[in-house]
């Protein structure tokens, strides 16, 4: 099997981060050529209005369909990197137990966001976040945490770097550690799990990573 040939085009905002930030990183790894639409968030909502992009963004248009959902975009091009030979090949490995890993990380990451609170009064926010992040937030912290220790690496995907990693990695934890949930301290996942803390910056340490980066600057 070899990288398709047919154009895609992946859509979300124009920023450096995100749910799309992950796919980004992994077409580059896996030497891919894909068209990167970026939107601007002032013209999102007429695009809803229009009828675009009815269940949100990232969307991944490959001739006439287009793909939602982050997590199966992800997945997607972490099995087309199967085809390449490297490093990039073990974005979404073969080894079926280790893709286990891999989507058990994935889930568990997008289990703890949807049902992080989201109140809209700040005194019902300052109470509720806090209170979450003691009990059903550090379990699932927990599951990552045993995850990554398991693996007997730096990675999630052990001595590789994983999809799982990239979105675990450059979505949760820094979001978490940039301060982005308000009333979670910043060191809250250095205090508590700091094996994940060491993730991050592995992660961001990566050349797949740094060499993206490079690439749009």
């Amino acid at each position: 099997m070899s990288l398709p040939t047919e154009p895609h085009e992946l859509v979300y905002f124009d920023f450096n981060g995100g749910r799309a930030e992950p796919i980004r990183i992994a077409f580059k790894a896996i030497g891919m050529d894909f068209k990167d639409t970026r939107l601007q968030k002032a013209d999102y909502g007429g695009m809803k209005q229009k009828g675009l992009y009815p269940t949100g963004v990232p969307v991944l248009k490959i001739g006439d369909i287009e793909y939602t959902q982050s997590l199966s975009i992800l997945r997607y091009v972490g099995k087309l990197g199967q085809s390449v030979e490297g490093a990039a090949s073990k974005l979404y490995p073969n080894d079926p137990k280790l893709c286990l890993s891999i989507d058990q990380a994935l889930d568990v990451a997008q289990d703890m966001a949807a049902n992080f609170p989201k109140d809209k009064e700040e005194e019902a926010k300052k109470k509720s976040r806090p209170e979450y992040m003691a009990g059903k937030g550090k379990a699932f912290f927990g599951q990552l945490d045993e995850i990554l220790k398991r693996s007997d690496g730096p990675f999630i995907g052990g001595n590789d770097l994983s999809i799982a990693d990239l979105s675990v990695a450059l979505g949760t934890i820094k979001a978490l550690e940039n301060g982005f949930f308000d009333y979670v301290p910043k060191t809250w996942v250095q205090e508590n799990y700091p094996a994940l803390s060491d993730l991050l910056k592995a992660v961001q340490e990566h050349p797949f990573v740094t060499d993206y980066y490079k690439s749009i600057e």
